[in-house]
């Protein structure tokens, strides 16, 4: 451990080795950060949990919270929990945590998607994707726990099939959970994994009915149904939908997987109810009867002028008789599905789709003339997709597999002779089939006559794509060919791709590398002969380095087996070829990559033009840090450059080589004197690296009033990593948002990813305090980033009311008004302030004040859709006051839709109701029509709803007719269509009110659910 050569393998030792605690705390206490990250990894791997625990607190106090998160993954669950939040790790260590601490992994990312809105939080749950479907199937029910709180995140969750499917690791949690947000998942297929599947199958029946309702319909419910063992699936279907209901909301997908018998019972009880045109739903549910009754049907449909009409038609009738495991009924389809070969590709392909995943037992049926016929269709197509080629190739290949399995050597032949224009083609994806016991000889006696014709004539492509079909067991004939091309070949690109496939075969590679290399040394530069030639045939290196080419760059650990003299030879030769002016810059940046001595690679720093400069600069912070660092220093400081740049950067990598106390002395007098590039990337790295001393270093340089304003911005980005560490941080950071555009939008654009828990308080007031200190009106992107964070300092919004008025800008209203919608005592401000203008006001602050009310009223109408919470109650009812007294009333009447809307979740409120007919007064401009006041996702007490409908239908007038019309469809609909809201309906068609009658006529409902005699 104490030699800096051999502390990397002794570390490397240690993972299964008892050394002692002490030596690795102490690498830890006093190593370079690359010595120290190394130990980490030592006590991960070797589970030494005891004693990453004790260092975590020194880790933080020394080194900082980036190296704590390092340091995390290591440690026990319950130190992991504890020290998250604080450390604030990145989306590569959440994943490693989320093996050690899955539920406090879950926990934290979770909050950290709440403090995400609109576009922000989808890009955050696209970059998270991989974790959350990690933490959900490791523990789904810590993760459905957490999303019970959350219904905006589990909304957006749930559009992930990949994290939704793990979730369903335990379903048992998601029905405790309630989970309505499973709804959005109807219209998508569940990849169901084996432990999801078997957890659903141990449902009871009505808990699996309970799943199916939070899905309601779709591709989602027949991966949870077909999970559930086939003699309890009509059951649970029937308890999952009410009776009235069954034959409108089964879905065709959860039809097809019901057992033969219930699926053509149902099937043609819903064709018979709905006996309307073809349609979509009519084609599926079709296809759930016996092959002989939906075949006339279907086929019509496949005449269709319409391709969409066709492909779902072809989709339908072929995957009808793959259900129904009769090979006859198979054949037959195929043989009508001639013209869907000969189609437009789109067709084509939803043909195929459920051909080629059709059991071994249906296809074995299908005669080899029909299998031709649709080979010879696709490859002859122009419009042939990589897609329908690969589906073909599967179809061919696992009837090919049975066909040997059977013991059909005849079939067998005529399969493998029509592999032979399939894979010949161009745009079949992939290497040749992969079939135990087909002999390669069969391809290539189908290929033999082209591939040789066109090599006499000197075009090799058809051989070379042969030889990658046929790579893992080349016939003799070919083999020799590909070889001569290797050998022969007058272009290097061709020469280079049959030195890469004749050199597959593990057995022959190193024979076949060292004859190629003899015959021509450049083939040696070829990566995938080079890999062998720098590993296991190393006696060819000389004769790569006698050519005098640059040899490919390689990783230093794979040089082992090189002598002292090779060594010497290759880095004298790397070294010429990176000084040589002639050669191209990128030869001459790999050749650096091979030099290890410091002061050659010095030497070509100070000459070489900026790329191989560059090169050499950051080969030399690897390879010789200690040597390094002044070199490195004397560069960053030169005049402006990439150079400059470049010496930073790699002053980095060197520093993760040295004491943590070289990092200040060695990156402030860049900050402070070095070119622009150079200190802006210094100001990265301290950061990035988070030293102790970075504060004094970054106050020093913010003090300077000749500071450019590239440097400052950076500067303030990285003062936002110290923010609950120094007090000084937080008034720079204020200087910083109120200062120049570029430096306040640098602090802005690094926030969400730098800031951890612990830090966004603090943040939030940096933004508040500079609101409440803006002289004038503050920016727009203040407003906005504020609008992020208020949450954390929400008092701030009291400021926001004088950004409302007339005289202020219009850019940051649309901001200013979510955030006044949250604090009801400013929007009360602010809407006092509006309608006084408005009523006394000059013209011109009139109209202004009207649009700027009207947006208001708007944007607090769908914010009291989004949130039935306590604030919107009041907010709108705020607003709604000031649209009264400034004569918007069709404002107002929308407002007050929303909190009438909201109280059907009970208890009974009449008064809001009477209040919204008073505010629609029967004036059309109020309500246009009923279509325009459209339930919300809120689903309505029944009780209530009832009592609230019977209220509405006892006045006079069409308003309350047409609510009560809306109030009846929507929640029957919801909650079946009973006897009680039949008769409802039916009462509400007799309605002294001509457009009441009309609305209610209009409304469809199924036939089960006729009026009472």
């Amino acid at each position: 451990m104490a030699d800096p050569a051999l502390r990397r393998r002794a570390l490397s030792a240690a993972i299964r080795l008892p050394v002692s605690d002490e030596v690795l705390a102490a690498l830890v206490r006093g190593g370079a950060r690359r010595d120290r990250l190394a130990v980490y990894g030592v006590l991960r791997r070797s589970r030494r949990r005891a004693l990453a625990d004790r260092l975590v607190g020194e880790v933080h106090e020394q080194y900082g919270r980036r190296e704590l998160a390092d340091l995390l993954p290591a440690c026990s669950p319950d130190v992991v929990a504890r020290w998250l939040s604080t450390a604030g790790p990145g989306a590569g260590q959440l994943h490693r945590l989320a093996r050690v601490a899955p539920a406090a992994v879950a926990e934290f990312v979770l909050a950290e998607a709440a403090d995400k809105h609109g576009r922000e939080l989808a890009r955050w749950l696209r970059r998270h994707r991989g974790l959350l479907a990690v933490l959900a199937t490791r523990r789904p029910r810590a993760v459905a726990e957490v999303l019970r709180g959350q219904p905006r995140i589990a909304h957006n969750l749930a559009w992930d099939p990949q994290v939704a499917a793990a979730l369903f690791a335990d379903p048992a949690a998601l029905v405790e959970a309630d989970p309505s947000w499973l709804r959005s998942l109807g219209h998508r297929g569940l990849p169901l994994n084996a432990r999801s599947r078997a957890a659903i199958a141990a449902l009871p029946a009505d808990r699996a009915a309970s799943l199916l309702r939070s899905l309601r319909a779709g591709p989602a419910c027949e991966s949870v149904l077909s999970a559930v063992p086939l003699e309890h699936r009509r059951q649970v279907v029937e308890l999952a939908y009410p009776a009235d209901r069954m034959l409108t909301d089964l879905s065709a997908e959860e039809l097809a997987v019901l057992p033969s018998a219930d699926r053509a019972e149902l099937a043609h009880r819903i064709l018979a109810e709905n006996d309307t045109d073809r349609n979509w739903r009519r084609l599926a549910i079709t296809a759930a009867l016996p092959y002989d009754q939906a075949a006339p049907a279907l086929l019509e449909a496949t005449a269709s002028h319409r391709y969409q009409e066709r492909r779902a038609a072809w989709t339908a009738l072929l995957s009808c008789a793959v259900r129904e495991h009769d090979p006859e009924a198979l054949v037959a389809a195929l043989r009508a599905a001639r013209r869907a070969w000969h189609d437009q590709d789109l067709v084509r392909a939803a043909a195929l789709r459920p051909v080629a995943a059709a059991p071994a037992r249906l296809q074995s049926a299908v005669p080899v003339a029909v299998l031709r016929e649709a080979v010879q269709a696709a490859t002859g197509a122009p419009d042939m997709t990589a897609d329908t080629a690969a589906l073909i190739s599967r179809w061919l290949t696992r009837s090919l597999t049975s066909a040997l399995a059977r013991g059909n050597p005849d079939r067998a032949n005529d399969l493998q002779a029509l592999l032979v224009p399939l894979h010949a083609d161009l745009r079949t994806p992939g290497r040749g089939p992969s079939v135990p016991g087909l002999p390669a000889s069969g391809l290539w006696d189908g290929l033999r006559d082209r591939v040789l014709r066109d090599a006499r004539r000197g075009r090799f492509a058809p051989a070379l794509r042969a030889g990658e079909l046929l790579a893992s067991a080349l016939p003799p004939e070919l083999d020799r060919l590909i070889g001569e091309i290797a050998r022969t070949a007058e272009d290097p690109a061709d020469a280079a791709a049959a030195a890469k496939v004749w050199t597959t075969a593990p057995a022959t590679r190193d024979e076949r590398v060292g004859e190629l290399v003899a015959h021509n040394p450049e083939l040696g530069r070829v990566d995938a002969l080079w890999q062998v030639v720098a590993t296991r045939r190393t006696d060819l290196l000389d004769r790569l380095l006698d050519s005098g080419e640059a040899l490919p760059s390689l990783p230093a650990g794979r040089t082992g087996r090189w002598t002292p003299e090779q060594r010497a030879a290759v880095e004298a030769h790397a070294a010429a070829v990176a000084r040589d002016e002639e050669n191209p810059p990128r030869e001459r940046e790999s050749a650096v990559r091979l030099i290890t001595e410091p002061g050659t690679l010095a030497a070509i720093a100070d000459d070489a033009p900026p790329p191989v400069a560059i090169a050499a600069l950051s080969r030399l912070a690897t390879t010789a840090p200690d040597h390094a660092l002044p070199v490195l220093q004397r560069h960053a400081n030169a005049p402006a450059g990439p150079v400059v740049r470049g010496a930073v950067r790699s002053l980095g990598v060197a520093l993760d080589a040295l004491p943590e106390s070289a990092t200040v002395g060695a990156l402030g007098p860049v900050i402070a004197r070095a070119s622009v590039g150079a200190a802006k990337e210094a100001a990265r790295l301290l950061a990035k690296r988070h030293p102790v001393g970075a504060v004094d270093v970054l106050a020093d340089v913010w003090a300077d009033p000749a500071l450019h304003h590239d440097v400052r911005a950076a500067a303030a980005a990285a003062l936002l990593g110290f923010l609950d560490e120094d007090p000084r941080v937080p008034g720079m950071l204020g200087e910083a948002v109120l200062g120049e555009p570029a430096v306040r939008s640098a602090v802005f654009r690094a926030a969400p990813g730098r800031l951890t828990p612990g830090q966004r308080p603090g943040f939030a007031r940096v933004l508040a305090d500079a609101l409440v200190r803006a002289a004038t009106a503050p920016s727009y992107d203040l407003v906005t980033a504020y609008a992020e964070w208020w949450h954390h300092a929400p008092g701030a919004i009291d400021q926001l009311p004088r950004l409302a008025t007339a005289p202020a800008s219009q850019d940051a209203f649309p901001v200013v008004c979510r955030l006044l919608l949250q604090r009801p005592t400013a929007l009360a401000t602010a809407a006092d302030q509006l309608v006084l203008d408005i009523t006394t006001g000059e013209p011109d602050t009139a109209d202004i004040a009207w649009h700027r009310l009207a947006e208001l009223a708007s944007a607090g109408a769908h914010t009291g859709r989004a949130d039935g919470d306590e604030i919107s109650t009041d907010a709108s009812r705020i607003l709604v006051e000031a649209c009264r007294t400034a004569g918007m009333h069709a404002a107002g009447a929308q407002l007050l839709w929303n909190l009438a809307e909201r109280s059907l979740a009970g208890p009974v409120d009449l008064a809001i109701w009477d209040e919204l007919v008073d505010a629609v007064d029967e004036r059309p401009n109020r309500w246009p029509g009923p279509s325009s006041y459209r339930m919300s996702a809120l689903d309505p007490d029944p009780d209530t709803a009832a009592a609230v409908t019977d209220h509405l239908r006892q006045q006079d007038g069409s308003v309350p007719g047409l609510l009560a019309v809306q109030l009846v469809t929507t929640t029957a609909r919801r909650t079946g269509w009973t006897p009680a809201w039949s008769d409802r309906l039916t009462a509400l068609r007799d309605h002294p009110d001509a457009d009441v009658r009309e609305a209610a006529r209009t409304v469809r409902r199924p036939r089960a659910a006729a009026p009472r005699a």
